[in-house]
């Protein structure tokens, strides 16, 4: 079976949704202390703030920091929180926390630095991806020393999933939090050259006795996946995180000494339309839009079958996913797409622009140039942006103020309860989304569903909102990306999180 094969029926089974895979070969043996791992990506970490999740720092964050609790393949484990319950009108939750864990500083974790950070992330001024989440936390209060007493303005069942993506970090590392990190984590950071290198060395008081087994870890930004891929394969790199797709492809057919794992899918490659900025304010235009995405030809092409085309915010094995909806709202057809801009006022077309981030990306510009073909039939002139990763965030993140029409950009959090999908991406966030979208109805059903317990009814809100999305028709999504990360033959242990972040508590190496 040749790979797409493999990877299609990963696919049908459902498999890569929820666990990802691993091809190539492993060394069984009992784990070796010692030696430095030597890690690269391309995008580079932008700051230390555990509270804001731009992918750039996702090699970093389990390194430095813990969350209270981790989702596993739709379960919570127990972290920083060695329990939590909720109390009957699901108005309260109670956190016990586990005794002993030590900050990089020498200071023992306490139930003060939790309320601390609930209140940093709930803080406009701290811009935290998880924010959203906090909105229904009346207060958050210190029970005893290890208890912490989170108090509900209504029920939330979703509310668990803020304590999987808020890297606790204590009070005083805050004022250098942009340079320096400091946590909970298995290891600490040394040094961090920007836009090259971050240094790591092994946290000796790690609340987890006997780890890590590594002594250090060297974060090297890399120019581009090519140069990733030839230090991998002569033995100067041990782990290349998000390489694209044909690369994997290669690696799985001639080095089979070199592990090619997919993280579980929670990405989501995208595209996001201002409806802000003319002709976009048209609802029929970015239905057009929707139309003239060749996903198929995407998947097949450019991610050499690493994945399937997608049109729901959220994957079937969610629960807000529709089972009727089904996809003639974006089936790919230019004779639709044509007949809805004139039926928009712009019969002969337009033009406009696309931003994208290749080095953020990689798949982006062969997606953006796909477009770009497709939409020159229908007398849409797009132009392609491709910015770098600093100049790329700040493009998209001016959003409300008309700084891009279109940019492709990835999402996550799809294999989290629906919720957090809709209250903490930038993508579909009804209040703040980067698409500028906010009409009543649309936070109004995002609300009654979030905080519905019963789950019946809240595959109802749920099937209602995605047929909602779906009209609008302001963000655009085109398939699942694969997280892709190759493991060097003296690598062993390396695990991550259901957002593909890569953990190296237990990693060590056979040289």
């Amino acid at each position: 079976m040749n790979f797409q094969s493999l990877y299609r029926s990963l696919i049908f089974c459902g498999v890569l949704w929820m666990c990802g895979g691993v091809w190539g070969s492993a060394v069984a043996g009992e784990p070796k202390q010692g030696g430095t791992l030597r890690m690269a990506d391309t995008t580079g970490i932008l700051n230390f703030d555990g509270h804001k999740l731009p992918e750039g720092n996702y090699p970093m964050l389990p390194q430095v920091y813990n969350t209270l609790m981790r989702l596993e393949e739709g379960t919570r484990q127990a972290e920083l929180a060695e329990s939590w319950s909720f109390s009957k009108d699901g108005l309260t939750l109670e956190l016990k926390l586990r005794e002993g864990v030590k900050f990089h500083n020498g200071r023992e974790l306490v139930s003060d630095d939790v309320v601390w950070n609930i209140r940093r992330v709930q803080d406009p001024k701290t811009a935290a991806t998880a924010m959203p989440l906090s909105r229904t936390i009346k207060s958050a209060e210190v029970g005893d020393k290890y208890r912490v007493i989170v108090r509900l303005e209504k029920p939330t069942p979703a509310v668990l999933d803020l304590f999987d993506i808020m890297w606790i970090i204590p009070k005083e590392a805050e004022a250098d939090i942009q340079k320096m990190g400091i946590g909970t984590g298995p290891f600490q950071v040394v040094q961090w050259v920007p836009g090259d290198r971050v240094i790591f060395k092994k946290f000796p008081d790690y609340f987890r006795k006997g780890l890590p087994y590594l002594d250090g870890v060297i974060l090297q930004r890399m120019p581009d996946s090519p140069a990733m891929i030839v230090n991998l394969e002569a033995g100067a790199l041990d782990l290349a995180y998000r390489i694209p797709p044909r690369d994997a492809a290669r690696l799985m057919k001639d080095r089979k000494d070199i592990l090619v794992k997919s993280t579980p899918v929670a990405n989501v490659e995208e595209i996001i339309i201002n409806v802000s900025k003319a002709p976009f304010d048209n609802k029929k235009v970015r239905q057009a839009i929707n139309h003239a995405v060749d996903r198929k030809r995407f998947v097949d092409t450019v991610l050499v079958g690493f994945g399937e085309p997608m049109c729901q915010a959220l994957p079937p094995q969610s629960a807000g996913f529709s089972r009727d909806l089904g996809n003639q709202h974006c089936a790919f057809d230019l004779a639709q797409a044509k007949q809805l801009l004139a039926e928009a006022g712009y019969p002969d077309g337009f033009a406009s622009e696309l931003h994208i981030s290749t080095a953020t990306y990689p798949e982006s510009r062969q997606l953006a140039q796909i477009l770009q073909a497709d939409l020159a039939k229908i007398g849409v002139r797009l132009t392609i942006r491709d910015l770098e990763p600093a100049d790329f965030r700040e493009t998209y993140f001016g959003g409300a103020k008309g700084k891009f029409a279109m940019v492709i950009h990835q999402y996550s959090r799809t294999n989290r309860d629906p919720d957090t999908l809709y209250r903490t991406t930038v993508a579909w966030n009804p209040r703040g989304g980067l698409s500028t979208f906010g009409l009543p109805e649309y936070a109004s059903l995002v609300d009654d569903a979030g905080s519905t317990m019963d789950p019946a009814k809240r595959r109802q809100l749920y099937d209602q909102i995605a047929h909602y999305v779906a009209d609008q028709a302001f963000v655009l999504p085109i398939t699942p990306i694969v997280m892709l990360m190759a493991i060097g033959p003296t690598v062993q242990g390396v695990e991550n999180n259901v957002d593909g972040m890569p953990i190296l508590e237990k990693a060590w190496l056979t040289r």
